[in-house]
């Protein structure tokens, strides 16, 4: 189920349907119907809500429980957060009443950091302490929440702190699944279920890589390389800006500087000439951006 590229008609299946619930409530009814039809076998279930997203808006019942919150679009940010932790808890308990809450791998995360820059419709999102927006590659943009459940499979309760990114959820599914990795798919993720359940030391990753039109970052440990669109750290980039003011290479420490705000790379020439030959390594490997 899902809005169409075309006249944002509403899918269920291959057909358009009629539907007038909140969208958000409608996802979150139809997971649970998946979940209620499929609960006897293994399924896959992806479950991409519109909320928290433009455009902004709420329900007022929903509504309602924010009216101490002073910032209009801010209220409707929380009301439609509201939405979707109920739809999200709403398939917990179907996973719970059909008893297979137990054997259920959960993955839940956002596709980017908020959008707080002209360039994007805005929604009242704040990063902070994190600098950037989504579409960059500063922290801002690409670093989010990422929450695992699975209570007959890893300890509930811990914090994870190293980083990892969405290319591990296939590995790691496939693992919990008993599924053996052929070599020969080049997987560029890592199974992450020896790190959660402690049995592993150290980070998933030795490198992290990001590239989006003209920009580009990589991490090693806490060191990270970083070139980004000009306006995208301040908000001060609109729509109909060109792309095309990429900053020169910046190297930051996220472990004393989450927030990108000391540049390193005059300080450490050979370490940004290391972390960009690995860089333009990777990238040769890749299709040329558009």
């Amino acid at each position: 189920m899902l809005p169409a590229m075309w006249g944002w008609q509403i899918i269920l299946g291959t057909e358009p349907v009629a539907e007038e619930a909140y969208l958000t409530d409608a996802f979150g009814r139809e997971a649970v119907s998946f979940i209620e039809r499929h609960a006897s076998g293994p399924f896959f279930l992806f479950l991409s809500f519109n909320a928290v997203h433009t455009p902004m808006q709420a329900e007022v019942n929903r509504l309602a429980a924010f009216a101490t919150t002073a910032h209009p679009v801010r209220r409707v940010y929380n009301a439609m957060t509201l939405a979707m932790d109920e739809a999200i808890g709403a398939v917990f308990a179907q996973l719970r009443r059909s008893g297979i809450e137990e054997d259920t791998l959960v993955f839940f995360i956002s596709d980017n950091g908020g959008p707080t820059v002209r360039r994007f419709a805005y929604n009242a999102s704040d990063n902070s302490p994190l600098r950037g927006s989504k579409g960059s590659t500063l922290e801002g943009g690409i670093r989010v929440p990422f929450v695992v459940s699975w209570p007959g499979g890893l300890p509930s309760g811990m914090q994870y702190d190293q980083p990892a990114i969405q290319l591990d959820f296939l590995p790691t599914a496939l693992a919990a699944a008993g599924v053996p990795v052929d070599p020969e798919w080049q997987l560029d993720g890592v199974n992450l279920l020896p790190y959660l359940r402690g049995e592993a030391a150290g980070r998933p990753h030795d490198l992290l890589f990001w590239r989006s039109i003209r920009q580009m970052a990589v991490r090693s440990g806490d060191w990270k390389l970083v070139t980004y669109q000009a306006g995208f750290d301040t908000g001060d980039i609109g729509l109909d800006d060109p792309l095309d003011q990429v900053t020169p290479h910046r190297l930051y420490n996220l472990a004393r500087d989450v927030g990108e705000t000391e540049d390193l790379s005059r300080q450490e020439p050979e370490r940004v000439a290391e972390l960009l030959s690995h860089w333009n390594d990777w990238n040769a490997q890749m299709r040329p951006v558009p």
